[in-house]
């Protein structure tokens, strides 16, 4: 199906998604495997939803009949051939018990034991885990043995787990009562958010070589980590404001980017080089971590947002007094790939693509992408939303929203 779409001699455009569903949100990996949430409407309706991939040209429903019925699966991530999301599952095997280190109690503002042992008994003996240093930097590891006796004052925080596909078998990660979210993913290091209970703020745990680890231990609030080759990059408040944290797995250390007093959030990497949106002033600004030294590559009165990075390469969009447009940080030089009459949004880059969403008549959006030719390449001409652009392998896949469904599409080199 084709419908709408601009002929393009760089691309090959197909549908690859099941029309009887409402499909958001796609992803796409290296080697071409693309993944996304589907759900169905309608009076046969159910409240689940569902995680779609499609790989070497077949496209298959990877949680039906996997996970309980009537779950919600959401937020795919992918890398290589294997898949993170994040499921609403309210079963909870008494075998994978997790209890949250506290931080020190302050004498000043003493706070509750934030310990919850979602199991706990002589028939099954949950896990104890252990604090050890790292870098300076305290992380938790589970080993088998006794857990800490109490329960918090705080009761679980929700059913949303992480789980993981490696290719051939679903795995579950988390099982412990506190909402688990955001996963980011790449090879075999997995990272996310744990809820510590509200208002008590988020952790960041890391599964790497198939152990978990708590990175973060305090009250405060933890964010959206992102991982590239063993290195999980997030914002956390340090009781002014936010800053950008790097653990290196292979290292064992942890470093904090990031000492201001301004917020600086949304933090990618890629190689060792971070990239984020800073706060110096009332407007955002670009910045990226390179060789242990901070680069400010932007600098105007203007936002600039929505920073992604891939080999030492930087894109995001910026507003112009009119409208945002995309910027390019080549490694060296900074080039303005846009210059329209209306907002261009969303960038990505990777394996020398990037893509973007333009609304080209200030109503619904289109998809773009630029491969290093003097003008962009439009792949979309229609009068409906196509939205959240990804790229990997020199592919594209989008979500193009019509006849009251959501589709996936897929562009890929002739």
């Amino acid at each position: 199906m084709t419908v709408g779409m601009t002929a393009s001699a760089e691309f090959a455009i197909r549908q690859i998604a099941d029309e009887t569903y409402i499909n958001r949100t796609p992803v796409i990996s290296e080697t071409g495997l693309v993944a996304w949430k589907g759900f169905r409407l309608g009076p046969d309706a159910t409240s689940g939803s569902d995680i779609f991939v499609y790989r070497d040209g077949e496209r298959f429903n990877l949680t039906e009949g996997a996970i309980e019925p009537h779950a919600g699966n959401n937020d795919p991530q992918v890398h290589g051939d294997a898949i993170v999301w994040v499921s609403t599952i309210t079963t909870r095997p008494r075998e994978h018990t997790w209890v949250l280190r506290d931080p020190p109690l302050d004498p000043d503002m003493p706070e509750p034991d934030a310990r919850f042992a979602v199991a706990d008994g002589a028939d099954n003996p949950p896990e104890r885990q252990i604090l050890r240093k790292v870098g300076g930097t305290n992380f938790i590891e589970e080993v088998e043995g006794e857990t800490p006796t109490g329960r918090s004052r705080r009761s679980p925080s929700g059913d949303n787990e992480i789980m993981y596909w490696d290719g051939n078998e679903i795995m579950r990660i988390t099982a412990d009562g506190r909402n688990d979210l955001a996963p980011g993913f790449w090879g075999d290091t997995i990272a996310w958010q744990k809820a510590r209970g509200w208002p008590y703020g988020w952790e960041i745990m890391v599964w790497a070589d198939g152990h978990r680890m708590q990175m973060t231990t305090n009250y405060y609030y933890d964010m959206a980590p992102r991982v590239h080759d063993g290195q999980v990059v997030w914002y956390g408040w340090d009781g002014s404001d936010y800053q950008i944290f790097l653990y290196d797995h292979e290292a064992g250390t942890t470093t904090q980017i990031t000492d201001n007093s301004h917020d600086d959030v949304s933090p990618r990497n890629w190689g060792g080089e971070v990239v984020w949106e800073g706060f110096p002033t009332m407007h955002s600004d670009i910045f990226l971590w390179r060789d242990g030294e901070i680069i400010q590559l932007s600098d105007n009165v203007e936002d600039d947002l929505n920073p992604q990075i891939w080999d030492g390469q930087v894109v995001w969009q910026s507003f112009d007094g009119d409208f945002f447009q995309i910027y390019h940080f080549d490694g060296n030089e900074t080039v303005r790939l846009t210059n329209t009459r209306y907002d261009n949004v969303n960038p990505q880059i990777r394996d020398g693509v990037i893509t973007w969403m333009g609304y080209v008549d200030n109503y619904d959006a289109e998809i773009f992408a630029w491969t290093g030719g003097p003008d962009p390449i439009r792949l979309t001409e229609n009068d409906y939303e196509d939205q959240h652009p990804r790229t990997a392998g020199g592919r594209i896949v989008w979500q193009a929203d019509f006849d009251g469904q959501s589709h996936i599409f897929l562009a890929e080199p002739r």
